[in-house]
């Protein structure tokens, strides 16, 4: 009886794992419209982490938030890169510290399509 309450609770934890991963893949992509598969690199990072300074004999409840910390510290700003698409059709990569800080650029055809506009509503003058 003990084996099975064991295995209910290590189902249990390994199924809260998968469905944090999963619930940030999909906050990720409700909110951008992309996935992020740096999510796994930066899981398997911290686990690695956490791995290491157990091994090396320091208490669990020490090792969550250094963990934390190193996590977080160890992954520079700007460090991953999306594909971004247009709405043209054209790709191009873009590093995410200009997402997060709004400086990106569309291909150009956003400003071809806005100065073709103007052109139209205020024609030049002609020169006499």
């Amino acid at each position: 009886m003990q084996a099975f309450i064991q295995q209910i609770i290590s189902g249990i934890a390994s199924g809260g794992i998968f469905a944090s991963l999963a619930l940030a893949l999909v906050l990720i992509y409700n909110a951008m419209g992309l996935v992020n598969f740096a999510q796994g690199e930066m899981a398997m990072f911290a686990t690695f982490i956490a791995f290491t300074l157990i091994d090396r004999g320091l208490s669990y409840w020490i090792a969550l938030p250094v963990t934390l910390v190193i996590a977080f510290a160890g992954f520079k700003r700007g460090h991953t890169a999306w594909l971004c698409r247009c709405d043209c059709g054209t790709e191009k990569i873009i590093s995410s510290d200009p997402l997060r800080r709004g400086y990106s650029h569309s291909c150009g055809c956003l400003n071809r399509e806005l100065s073709a506009e103007r052109a139209r509503v205020l024609p030049r003058a002609r020169k006499r």
